[in-house]
């Protein structure tokens, strides 16, 4: 049993002030704690994930797209995609399958066959095979 007669805890009387700053910090520090993922994640670098590849004109030859560079991924089951200015295209059937839009806006027609023939693909899809 306690001894209330030689108990020495004691209330100490705080101003409105440091009730104020108390409040004012503890505000700070919910507010901190909120805000800090969304800060984190704006300051992850873009570079690529874990299964995709920046890739430009150069990467492979021949270079089968009418754009200069994009996002090569390959997603489960070896769905082998091709981002560029914000659109996600499917390179090979099993992409095709999950409804990423055709790469036929991007494809390059191949000149030196003609008639409307495009350029050879394959590449692109091994090095996106390569990323699995």
């Amino acid at each position: 049993m306690v001894d209330k007669a030689r108990s020495t805890s004691a209330v100490v009387p705080v101003t409105d002030a440091q009730a104020r700053r108390a409040r004012m910090a503890l505000g700070a520090i919910v507010v901190a704690v909120i805000v800090s993922p969304f800060i984190w994640s704006a300051a992850k670098d873009d570079s690529p994930e874990a299964g995709e590849r920046l890739v430009a004109r150069g990467s492979f030859s021949p270079w089968p797209f009418t754009v200069g560079s994009g996002v090569l991924r390959c997603h489960p089951g070896e769905q082998i995609t091709f981002e560029t200015g914000g659109i996600e295209y499917g390179l090979n059937g099993l992409a095709a399958a999950r409804n990423y839009p055709p790469a036929t806006a991007i494809w390059a027609d191949d000149p030196s066959l003609g008639h409307g023939l495009k350029v050879d693909i394959s590449a692109a899809i091994s090095a996106g095979r390569a990323l699995c």
